[in-house]
Parts: structure tokens; C-alpha cells; sequence
């Protein structure tokens, strides 16, 4: 485990904190003037322009990471640990690498970034060591061969993963399992070291010389420089239909991880073995010709020589669903309990879900909005019309619909705006709009009931009567929003009133909040967007779901929205200087005021965790005083 040291001098400290921002990725890097993205129980970012090719994949336990074309990052799947959320600074990136819950990649001038879980210091790079050429990432702990040959390793350390044998030299190539390390050395020998629960450090005495090397759960997988596997340890399952690996021929690169391989052939096809459960070892039929692969835990993955990305296999957090399609600026989102729906600023739309049937249907070029349930989606189109897909009649829109000013949707019904003002709802039966609905502005829709805003400021709200109790006297409000089983209402003054279920604390506003300009409310927690860009967060503590608490993957916020437990939000890059906490381009006074708000916070998102190790202290403090006065 990872223990902070103790009585260290000033000066050390302002050392490491400086080393640590460095290699965590904030310093100054060029990025585009607007991002994308979300967190909480299910995330993504860096997901623009994935559509536009892909150089490699690899996966951890519920989530899957992509080095783009443009050798930038994008992540998606599970996101509880942040693993979701791309980290500031990535560039030029030539490797990446996943463990269970978190990531390390390999920047253009040889730099070691992490991020995600950093439970047992798996995500801190040691200090001072030559630039990586290779990097690997065990469950636990993270791996680099450096440039000079030698082998560095931080992290979890239980069985011995981390004690690189004493005088290894000329290694070219890292390899990390659960609780294991290996390296490829120079002559096409290997040394592994770490657990040795299933005999994989019993490397084949008669073993060939090996081009590449990599580790599962257990399991080594070795690749002759005659293209031939060679395996050793865990004795993995023989899957139904999946072949013996020792027949492949022609092999051109292997990834193992969890109990399971796939290969890649010279002629572009795949081959997988082991344990086949979730479907890992099957890819789709018909897929190639595959220019390069890689493994998550329970789900493997390929990208196809035109750059598409394909993934199969185990998809409990989405992580094979591959989120293409967007493109930047982005015009509008909406997310249903597990769908994402995207409308780009050129009017095309983007979506993924586990469900095939949330495919956009053809010839959407000119959407304005959107709006996702369950098992169906919706899209308003630049003349007011709707156009609905999905399955169940929450996707059926009406006919002779008139034209409309926005739409929203819950799990089993579509509501629309009309521009005449008044409202309609189809699909289920519950929620049916009260009559003579005249000069209503906004509408929005949670589990249980609805919310509609008069162009007065007056607030309606019909459903589940828990959520519905308005406010007496309650007016001057510009907008509204629904959550499970609780109401938010922001009035014209920048304030925020909430009523409805406070079982998880959603409705028991921050004292003092102030200057809100947007909100949204969700399953237990609620959000205001603020007019500096930044958001607050509230209800559900601890917030398992990181919804309050996970890496704000955007800063300088435009648009967000809560649904059940995840977030998506639309904003600017994220701010160049470390030390400016308050966005007035240098680190001053009110940077000092701000960290110090935080000191002791631990396991949360604080803007003075500087070093990004979940913790505000001593570090932190050393970094922002030698970061004094300006911006690097």
C-alpha cells in the first residue's frame, strides 16, 4: 500500500509538488475551445472526433480507453474512479494503458501521466527518472520501462509486483497482471516477478525467443519472433468454438487480461481463447481486416483499418458501446438511464446505447434538441417537428404534431413544448398534461411527475403529489427541473429553492449558494450550474455514485444536465495554469483562500488538490506558493 511520508523538509516537498503536477498533466497544453463529457456511475470524455480513426485500444474491469488518430485520448465505461474522465495534458500520446480502475499514459516527450483510482498510489509516477518507452498497468499498480532499459513500478505492492529484480537491464517492453510484472528484455528473454499463485513465474525453460509479452489474471502470454503463442501459468478455459492458440499461425500481436487473449493475424483477422462468459472470446462475425487490438477485463477490443472501433464482450458499464459520431462544437445533450444521445452544432446526431434499436434513424442533419429515456430517444428538428425512435410508444410520436420549442423525456414518456405554449405528452398513459395549459416557457420531466414555467415566473407541477408540493408565493423563476422524486426551481436572482423527497439531502440547497445560471436535478442529487463555470453539487452523501465527487472531466461549463447518476456537461478547456484556482490568470490571495477551504479534504474533488492524489495539504500549499504571482 501507499504510505505519505512523514517529516519531510520544505523544500522536498515543494519539489515533489511540482514534480507531481507535472506528471498528472497540468501544465499548459493545446486543446480545442470546447469539450464534452460525463461522470459518475457512467462516463466519457475525449470522445470528439473518435469517428475520425483510432491507433490503439485497451480496456480495464467496466471501462475502455482509445489513442485517437490525432494522438489524443478518449475513455468511456464505468467512471466511479474517475477512469472515465481523460485528465488535462495528455499530447503526442504514444501508449496507453489500463489496470482495473485506472490509466497511465506515455506523453510525446516520454512523460508519465495517470489517472483514475489512486488507492494505492498507482496513479503518483515516481519523481526524476529518464523518459518511458513502455508502459503496462497490473490492478493495482503501474509499470514503465525507461529509456535507458531499466524498470520502474509504484503502486500496490502485496505480493511483490513492484520489486523489479535487482541489476534488470535492457528491457524494450513492459507487461503487468493482477498482481504481476514482467518485462521483454532486449535478446527476446522475459523475467516476471509478483504473484506466483498459478506457477507464472515459472518461465519454460526451453521458452523461444519471444517479440512481445503480456499478463493476465495469472495467465502469460508469450509471442515467438516466429509468430507462434506460447502460454504458460493460469491453464485458461477452452471456450466453445474458440481455437487452441498453440495452431495460430502468422501471429502479429497478443493482449491478455483477466482470464482470457485475443491475437492478431497478418492478414488482418482475430483469434480469442479463455474464458468466454461474457461473450470476450466471440468476436462479431464478419469483423476485419483489424489493424490493432487490445483487452479489458471481461471484453476485448479491435480497430478496423479504416479506423473504426469495435469492442464486444462484457458490457455491464458500456464499455463496449462505442461512443462515435460527435464532432465539435456540440449543440445539445440528454442521457437516459443508460443512453447518450449527442446533436452536434452541423445538426447530426450522435448516440449510444446497449440497445441496437437506439440507432438515429437516417437523414438527421438538422436537429436543434434532444431528449433520451430508457428504451427510446427523441430529436426536435430546426422546424419544430419531432422525430422519435426506440422501442415501446414513448418513441411514436404523434401525428400531425405541431411544431415545437423543446422536448424532454423519462423513462416511459416524451413531453413536448409547443410554440404555441402549450404542452403534449405521449407514450405512457401517467403525467397527462392539466388542461388549459396557456403560456408555458420551459417544461421538464423527472420519474414521477412533471414541471411546467409560465412566462409569469410561476411554476406548475403535476404527477407524484411527494414531489409536486410548490413552493407558496414562489415566483420570478427562469428555469426548472424534474428529478426522481424531487423539484428545483432557479429564480431570477441567481438563487436556488428545491422541494420535493430530501431523503439523500438533494433538497437542502449549500447555504450561501449564489449566482447560479442553469440547474438540474437527478436520482438523489442535484446541481447548479454557477456564472464562473464551475458547478455545485449536493445530496446523496456520500455520493457513491461520483456524480458529487468525480473529476470534473470539463471546467468553464456552458451547458449541463443531471440524469439518475451521471452527468454530462459542455464547456471550455480546462484552465492552463495550475495555480490559478479562481480563473484571474495568476495564483494569489484568493488561490491561497480557496485552498486552504479544502485542507484535509480527502477522497474528493477539490480545485486546491493541485497533485491530484485525493488529498488538500502540505504538497498542494508548496506548489501553488512556488507557482506565485503568475502562470507558467
Amino acid at each position: 500500500m501507499h504510505h505519505r511520508p512523514h517529516h519531510v523538509r520544505p523544500s522536498t516537498i515543494a519539489s515533489i509538488a511540482l514534480g507531481l503536477i507535472a506528471a498528472v498533466g497540468l501544465a499548459p497544453a493545446s486543446v480545442s475551445a470546447q469539450r464534452v463529457a460525463a461522470w459518475g456511475d457512467l462516463g466519457f470524455s475525449g470522445i470528439e472526433n473518435l469517428s475520425a480513426g483510432a491507433l490503439q485500444v485497451t480496456g480495464g474491469v467496466v471501462h475502455s480507453v482509445v489513442v485517437k488518430a490525432d494522438r489524443g485520448v478518449a475513455c468511456w465505461g464505468g467512471n466511479l474512479n474517475g477512469q472515465a474522465s481523460v485528465i488535462p495534458g495528455l499530447s503526442e500520446v504514444v501508449e496507453v494503458r489500463a489496470g482495473w480502475f485506472h490509466n497511465a499514459a506515455i506523453n510525446g516527450d516520454g512523460r508519465v501521466l495517470c489517472w483514475g483510482s489512486n488507492s494505492d498510489g498507482q496513479c503518483i509516477p515516481p519523481q526524476g527518472f529518464p523518459p518511458a518507452v513502455s508502459i503496462a498497468c497490473g490492478g493495482y499498480h503501474t509499470l514503465a520501462v525507461l529509456s535507458d532499459g531499466t524498470v520502474r513500478g509504484w503502486g500496490n505492492n502485496d505480493a511483490g509486483q513492484l520489486d523489479v529484480p535487482k541489476g534488470l537491464a535492457s528491457a524494450v517492453r513492459a507487461a503487468a497482471g493482477d498482481y504481476n510484472s514482467g518485462v521483454l528484455l532486449a535478446d527476446g528473454s522475459v523475467a516476471i516477478w509478483g504473484s506466483n499463485d498459478h506457477q507464472q513465474l515459472n518461465v519454460p525453460l526451453e521458452l523461444p525467443s519471444l517479440r512481445d509479452l503480456s499478463i493476465g489474471a495469472g495467465n502469460v502470454v508469450g509471442l515467438t519472433t516466429g509468430g507462434r503463442i506460447v502460454q504458460w501459468g493460469r491453464s485458461m478455459a477452452q471456450w466453445p468454438g474458440s481455437p487452441d492458440p498453440a495452431s495460430l499461425r502468422n501471429v502479429t500481436d497478443i493482449e491478455a487480461n483477466g482470464e482470457h487473449a485475443i491475437a492478431m493475424m497478418a492478414d488482418g483477422s482475430v483469434a480469442c481463447w479463455g474464458l468466454g462468459s461474457s461473450g470476450e472470446v466471440t468476436p462479431p462475425a464478419g469483423l476485419g481486416p483489424v489493424v490493432a487490438i487490445g483487452a479489458g477485463f471481461r471484453h476485448s477490443m479491435a480497430i478496423l483499418s479504416t479506423g473504426e472501433v469495435v469492442a464486444w464482450g462484457d458490457d455491464f458499464k458500456l464499455q463496449t458501446v462505442v461512443p462515435g459520431g460527435v464532432t465539435l462544437p456540440v449543440a445539445a445533450e440528454a442521457s437516459g438511464r443508460e443512453s447518450w444521445i449527442i446533436a452536434n452544432a452541423d445538426g447530426t446526431v450522435a448516440t449510444w446505447a446497449r440497445q441496437t434499436t437506439l440507432a438515429p434513424p437516417a437523414g438527421l442533419d438538422d436537429v436543434v434538441g434532444v431528449a433520451a429515456g430508457q428504451f427510446h430517444m427523441a430529436a426536435l428538428r430546426a422546424n419544430g417537428s419531432v422525430v422519435g425512435w426506440g422501442s415501446g410508444v414513448a418513441g411514436v410520436v404523434p401525428p400531425n404534431l405541431p411544431p415545437a420549442l423543446k422536448i424532454t423525456a423519462n423513462n416511459s414518456v416524451t413531453m413536448a413544448l409547443l410554440q404555441d405554449g402549450t404542452v403534449v405528452r405521449w407514450g405512457s398513459t401517467a403525467l397527462a398534461p392539466p388542461s388549459e395549459m396557456r403560456g408555458v416557457i420551459d417544461i421538464d420531466v423527472g420519474e414521477t411527475h412533471a414541471l411546467a414555467l409560465y412566462a409569469t415566473g410561476r411554476v406548475e407541477c403535476w404527477g407524484a403529489a411527494a414531489a409536486c408540493g410548490v413552493p407558496p408565493n414562489l415566483t420570478e423563476v427562469t428555469a426548472i427541473s424534474a428529478g426522481s422524486d424531487h423539484s428545483m426551481a432557479l429564480k431570477h436572482d441567481g438563487s436556488v429553492i428545491c422541494w420535493g423527497s430530501n431523503a439523500g439531502g438533494q433538497c437542502t440547497v449549500p447555504a450561501g449558494l449564489s449566482g447560479a445560471v442553469q440547474i438540474s436535478a437527478g436520482a438523489a442529487r442535484s446541481v447548479a450550474l454557477l456564472s464562473d463555470g464551475s458547478i455545485a453539487c449536493w445530496g446523496s452523501l456520500p455520493d457513491t455514485s461520483g456524480v458529487c465527487i468525480g473529476s470534473l472531466a470539463v471546467s468553464d461549463i456552458s451547458s449541463m444536465s443531471l440524469r439518475l447518476r451521471q452527468i454530462i456537461a459542455i464547456g471550455s478547456p480546462p484552465k492552463t495554469c495550475p495555480g490559478d484556482l479562481d480563473g484571474d490568470g495568476a495564483a494569489s490571495g484568493r488561490d491561497l483562500s480557496i485552498l486552504l477551504s479544502g485542507w484535509g479534504t480527502v477522497a474528493a474533488q477539490h480545485p486546491g488538490d493541485l497533485t491530484r492524489d485525493g488529498r488538500v495539504d502540505a504538497l498542494d500549499l508548496a506548489a501553488l506558493l512556488m507557482l506565485w504571482g503568475g502562470c507558467p
